[in-house]
């Protein structure tokens, strides 16, 4: 893929199924994105990976919000036509970096008229969880629902306050000790949650059962909060 084959300008953008790549200006330079907008999309789920197996998992939850009629946009947060190494790999995990690419992309979308009319959620899961939920508690961010396919370790309870959004939780349940560390998490929240567990799933929910399943329980409760907000 060539800068000359993406689509940095909004004059660009096209309503339909096909996902169209992109390219969003951030403070590094641009920031490669795949957005799918379905005509008469109320909403949009912004969904972040770099190089490992999320990015055949989020693409598959995408497609599945796609045909429910919701648009996705899918980030790439590794440099643009860098090659993946074991120092551009350590970037997935730099919550400071990933803050400041979503806080980019929202600006991207926020200021102007094509994606103004569109409701906008997170779906994350490891270190994703903990930039979204960042950018989730700022309240001029305007977020509306959030999805994450949970982890034992990978949030920490005061980095919720201040979220006010419905928030779903997918988990296996196969990882050890998930419900007492949701209950205190929950006990700590105002917003609407919830806790999905999957019994047959994994960590990384390779199972294609699971995969179709978590695609299910994120489309259900995308499609019933951000058609809330219309």
């Amino acid at each position: 893929m060539n800068a000359a084959s993406l689509h940095p300008l909004k004059e660009s953008l096209r309503v339909g199924l096909q996902p169209q790549n992109i390219l969003i200006p951030c403070h590094s330079g641009f920031l490669q994105g795949e957005l799918t907008l379905p005509p008469d999309a109320t909403g949009i789920v912004i969904f972040m990976h770099g190089s490992g197996a999320y990015r055949f998992r989020n693409c598959c939850i995408a497609r599945a919000l796609n045909s429910s009629g919701l648009g996705t946009l899918i980030l790439n947060v590794l440099p643009f036509e860098e090659a993946i190494t074991p120092e551009t790999a350590k970037l997935e995990s730099d919550v400071d970096l990933l803050y400041r690419q979503l806080l980019s992309t929202l600006h991207w979308i926020d200021n102007d008229n094509f994606f103004a009319s569109l409701h906008k959620g997170f779906f994350g899961s490891s270190t994703e969880i903990e930039t979204m939920v960042r950018v989730a508690g700022e309240l001029d961010m305007n977020i509306n629902v959030l999805v994450f396919r949970g982890g034992q370790t990978e949030f920490q309870e005061k980095a919720f306050i201040g979220v006010n959004d419905p928030t779903l939780f997918i988990v296996g349940k196969k990882e050890e000790e998930i419900p007492g560390l949701y209950k205190t998490l929950f006990s700590e929240l105002s917003c609407k949650t919830s806790l999905e567990l999957m019994h047959h799933a994994g960590y990384f929910f390779g199972e294609s059962c699971s995969l179709e399943n978590m695609s299910a329980l994120t489309v259900k409760w995308f499609c019933h909060f951000l058609a809330s907000h219309s």
